[in-house]
C-alpha cells in the first residue's frame, strides 16, 4: 500500500496511499466541473482540440463531448489534448490552478499534496500548526476523510506530529518515490576522486543524518518551485506550470492571456 509520508529531522507520521487517490480525484471534480459542450466548442473556435483523435465539431451530442473531454483532460498521455499555435497547454496545470482560484483552503491543500508530495511540499517549523489547523478543517468538512470502511488514513498522526513541536520543518514524499532527504533534492554535490567525469552518488549515503537534511533544506529553501505550504500566501499563489485555469480559458480576453502565458508575442511570434 501507497504512504504518503510527512518527515521532520526527529520524527515521521505517515498517510494512506488511498488519501492520495481521493485527492487526486476531488482535485479533478472540482477542476473541471466548469467543463460542458458549449464551453468545449467555443474554446474550439481559436484553440485545437484533440479528444482522442476526435475533433469537436464530430460530437454531435453535448453530453458525449462533455465525457470524452473529461476523461481527456483528466488523463495524462504524450498526447496533448489541447495546443494553442503548436504550444501546448497542460490541461495538469489548468485543473490543479482552477482548485487553487475556486478552492476552499482544505481543497487548496488537497490540491497542493496530490500535486506537490511527490516533490517533497514542505511547511516551517512556525507554520507547522496552522497546517494542522487547515487539516483538521478539512477532516470536518469530508475533503481529507477520517475514516475509511474500517481504517484511518492517518491524518491524526500527521496533526500530532505537526503540533509536536514548532522549530523543525517537516517535509512530504511519496512512497513510490525518493524520500526525504535524498541527493537529487539538494544542494549536496558528489565527490569525483580521480575521475571527474565518475561522480560517487553512493557517497551520500555516508552522510550523517543531519548532514543530508542540512542539504536538503537549503535546496527546499532556495527553491523556486513554490513548494512551501504557508499562511501567508496559500490563498493567492497560484504555482502550477504556465499558471493559466479553466476560469482563465473562459474569459473575455482568454487568448490574451494564453499568449502572455505562453510567451507568445501579439503577431504570434514566439521571442523565446
Amino acid at each position: 500500500m501507497s504512504r504518503i509520508y510527512f518527515h521532520s529531522p526527529t520524527a515521521e507520521a505517515e498517510v494512506s496511499g488511498t488519501e492520495r487517490a481521493w485527492m487526486g480525484c476531488l482535485t479533478a471534480a472540482i477542476g473541471l466541473a466548469i467543463v460542458n459542450g458549449h464551453d468545449i466548442r467555443r474554446l474550439a473556435e481559436w484553440l485545437d482540440v484533440n479528444l482522442f483523435g476526435k475533433r469537436v465539431d464530430q460530437f454531435q451530442l453535448d453530453r458525449e463531448l462533455v465525457d470524452a473531454a473529461r476523461l481527456a483532460f483528466r488523463h495524462i498521455t504524450d498526447r496533448q489534448p489541447l495546443t494553442y499555435q503548436g504550444h501546448p497547454i497542460p490541461v495538469w496545470d489548468l485543473t490543479l490552478n482552477t482548485v487553487m482560484q475556486v478552492g476552499s483552503n482544505p481543497a487548496r491543500l488537497a490540491t497542493r499534496l496530490h500535486a506537490q508530495c511527490e516533490i517533497h511540499a514542505w511547511v516551517d517549523g512556525p507554520n507547522r500548526a496552522w497546517l494542522a489547523d487547515l487539516i483538521d478543517e478539512g477532516l470536518m468538512s469530508g475533503v481529507f476523510r477520517a475514516q475509511i470502511a474500517d481504517r484511518t488514513p492517518g491524518w491524526d498522526s500527521v496533526t500530532a506530529l505537526l503540533r509536536a513541536r514548532d522549530d523543525e520543518p517537516v517535509v512530504t514524499s511519496y512512497s513510490v518515490c525518493d524520500r526525504f532527504p535524498h541527493s537529487d533534492a539538494s544542494t549536496w554535490t558528489p565527490p569525483t576522486g580521480d575521475d571527474e567525469d565518475d561522480p560517487q552518488w553512493d557517497a551520500w549515503y555516508d552522510l550523517a543524518e543531519d548532514e543530508q537534511w542540512r542539504h536538503g533544506m537549503e535546496y527546499l529553501r532556495t527553491g523556486t518551485g513554490h513548494l512551501e505550504l504557508k499562511p501567508d500566501d496559500f490563498t493567492t499563489i497560484y504555482p502550477f506550470g504556465i499558471g493559466l485555469s479553466w476560469l482563465n480559458l473562459e474569459a473575455h480576453d482568454a487568448e490574451d492571456r494564453v499568449k502572455a502565458a505562453l510567451g507568445i508575442g501579439s503577431d504570434g511570434d514566439d521571442p523565446r
